[in-house]
């Protein structure tokens, strides 16, 4: 990824957000946009995808171990 710093925009944009695929997608894109990102082969859906797998894989913890922001409840 180019430039070097691009995930840790790309996670400071993210933080706080609903877990919700095309917001993120869109908001990953704008990241891009902003910083001039590249990430050859890696397109800001597979970013997204793999944020939403995680996001299935931890629903198996209790919810006070889950590290994403939704409240309790809110889908």
């Amino acid at each position: 990824m180019v430039p070097e710093d691009g995930v840790s925009k790309i996670e400071t944009a993210l933080k706080g957000m609903t877990l919700n695929h095309e917001d993120i997608v869109e908001k990953i894109k704008e990241v891009f946009k902003k910083y001039g990102i590249q990430s050859p082969g890696i397109p800001a859906e597979d970013f997204a995808d793999a944020i939403m797998k995680l996001k299935e894989y931890t629903e198996k913890y209790p919810p006070e171990l889950r590290p994403f922001a939704e409240p309790e409840g809110k889908e």
